[in-house]
């Protein structure tokens, strides 16, 4: 595509364009994916919305299951959750993570 094209189209088409180009040069894992996702859809103080963002990275069983990958990703989690507010949401993930068979 053209840059001069590209300048001249929709914003959710360039979005979708740039997540279609991204997923196909990363076939063999969505973790790059997720991780845009956690810079465009969040606000960036918004501790606890990026925890959940990095738990679902977590949760997925190409990074669950390769100790490089996780172990960066569930430090993030925990980061995230000690700098997030005090409230329900935060304790119920606080709980959740404690429960981490990985944790110990």
């Amino acid at each position: 595509m053209q840059v001069e094209t590209f300048g001249a189209t929709a914003k959710t088409w360039k979005i979708s364009f740039i997540f279609e180009q991204i997923y196909l040069m990363d076939l063999n894992s969505h973790l790059g994916i997720s991780r845009i996702y956690v810079v465009n859809d969040v606000d960036i103080n918004d501790y606890l919305e990026i925890c959940r963002y990095c738990k679902a990275i977590y949760e997925i069983p190409s990074v669950k299951g390769n100790p490089e990958q996780w172990i960066p990703v569930l430090r993030k989690i925990c980061w995230y959750l000690v700098l997030s507010p005090h409230d329900p949401g935060q304790l119920s993930l606080l709980n959740a993570t404690l429960e981490n068979k990985h944790i110990s």
